[in-house]
């Protein structure tokens, strides 16, 4: 797959930036696989059929996309979110582009960084579903082998160190939103958004 729009090191104008197109080349994504696009490490959106999102989409209403250096991703994965290059080794299914906002942002960085980005868990998980489910991250570049989780909800607080590189089951999380939250630094952090609904009816399988 490939980020076609924007490109490596566009710089974009800051007027009507939320309207700005996100367009993906994908190829050979099998029944029941997905694509998910994460700005900034921000809660993923699954890409639809036509291939593009606006930017506006990939952050809440209410936050602004400011000033300055950005980056997007885009992963292939299966139905529990996992990384589809950890099924096949030597195919990595992502794309990143980084590019700026305004018209003096800084340049982005030709600099090896690690990034971070969450993949699952993401979406509404009915009856039985709620525990079964798995964080999983995408990492690219260097990064520590354990990294800080937070996950935080109405009455629940939890925090705990986990293994970037492989998925983790979590268990026992009570009905409602729940924001999961792996920080790579003290500026950098990436999250998904979940909503658990205990004593719904698990949807059937399609």
């Amino acid at each position: 797959m490939e980020i076609v729009e924007p490109r490596f090191g566009d710089r974009l104008a800051a007027l009507a930036i939320r309207d700005q197109a996100v367009r993906l080349r994908v190829e050979k994504i099998s029944a029941g696989d997905r694509v998910l696009v994460s700005l900034d490490g921000r809660r993923p959106r699954v890409l639809p059929e036509a291939g593009v999102l606006r930017l506006g989409q990939l952050l809440p209403e209410d936050e602004i996309i400011a000033e300055g250096a950005h980056v997007l991703v885009a992963a292939a994965v299966d139905r529990d979110g996992l990384a589809l290059r950890a099924r096949a080794p030597g195919i990595a299914a992502f794309s990143i582009v980084d590019f700026a906002v305004g018209e003096h942002p800084a340049a982005p960085s030709a600099k090896v960084l690690p990034r971070l980005f969450c993949l699952a868990p993401s979406g509404t998980f009915h009856g039985a579903e709620a525990d079964r489910l798995v964080l999983s991250l995408l990492v690219v570049g260097p990064a520590k082998a354990k990294l800080p989780l937070s996950i935080a909800g109405a009455g629940v607080e939890f925090s705990s160190a986990v293994d970037p590189a492989l998925p983790h089951a979590i268990s026992g999380l009570p009905s409602g939103d729940l924001r999961f939250s792996v920080s790579l630094s003290a500026t950098e952090r990436a999250e998904c958004v979940a909503t658990l609904n205990r004593d719904g009816a698990e949807p059937v399988p399609r």
